[in-house]
């Protein structure tokens, strides 16, 4: 996975695997429970070839929390580490 570079207004930011994410933070719990049912809701990826709706609107949740996917594939990735993470109290 190639690594998302920031310019140094967002190198500060923290990092989600590789990937420097800006906003990264701990979800609300009302974002963590959108992420975590829309998460459940999409195909994985190996369920087929092209995105289905539900990745778009998993990518449309994650850009409203501030993070940005560049592929369907980094948006699971990041999906999975944010639900992994929790939510902040």
């Amino acid at each position: 996975m190639e690594e998302i570079t920031r310019d140094a207004h967002f190198s500060t930011a923290p990092m989600i695997g590789q990937f420097y994410l800006q906003g990264a933070r701990l979800l609300s719990r009302s974002q963590y429970e959108q992420l975590d049912c829309q998460y459940a809701n999409t195909p994985s990826l190996d369920d087929g070839f092209s995105a289905s709706g539900e990745h778009y609107i998993l990518v449309h949740l994650l850009n409203e929390f501030g993070y940005h996917p560049h592929s369907r594939e980094e948006a699971f990735e990041i999906t999975e580490k944010l639900l992994t993470e929790g939510w902040q109290q």
